[in-house]
Order: C-alpha cells, then structure tokens, then sequence
C-alpha cells in the first residue's frame, strides 16, 4: 500500500526549497566581497587593497605598515565603527 503525497507536504517541500533559494541568495549576496587595489603613484607595485561587501563594509590592508582596518557600514549600524589590527606590534 503507497501513500500518496498530501497537498500539506507538497507546500512544505516548496516553502522549503524557497526558503533554501532565500538564504543561498542572502549569504552569495552579502559574504562575496568586490576587491580593490591602490596603486601609489608612478609605482606598479600595490601597497594598499581595499575590499567592500554588498553590505557596505570595508576592509583595508595597508602593506606599509602591515595594518588591517575594518569600518562597518554606517548605514546599518548608525555609527562609523573601524576596528584596526598590527600585525606588527599585536599588542596595539
């Protein structure tokens, strides 16, 4: 004896499906970051690249100084917070 599929479980594999599209298309959306490299003038070589989310948020490394900045995208957060790391002195 087969049991026959319920409208009620076939409306729960569609929702899930679409709940499973939903996330899959937030996470593409807002992990996958645009990269940027700074040139300093007369120079090939790179020494500053900047990467920003679809959110808006930044991230900088500066090969001078072997520096890492973070600024959250204000929008969201309704302030400017940068988070800065050395990898140099790790202790700053």
């Amino acid at each position: 004896m087969e049991k026959k599929p319920t409208l009620y479980s076939l409306l729960g594999l569609v929702l899930l499906a679409y709940l499973a599209l939903i996330a899959t298309w937030y996470l593409f959306l807002h992990v996958n970051p645009v990269d940027k490299t700074v040139y300093v003038k007369d120079s090939k070589e790179s020494r500053v690249h900047v990467s920003t989310t679809q959110s808006g948020d930044i991230w900088i490394y500066n090969e001078y100084d072997a520096t890492i900045s973070f600024i959250e995208n204000p929008k969201t957060s309704k302030k400017i917070n940068v988070i800065n790391y050395d990898f140099r002195n790790p202790s700053r």
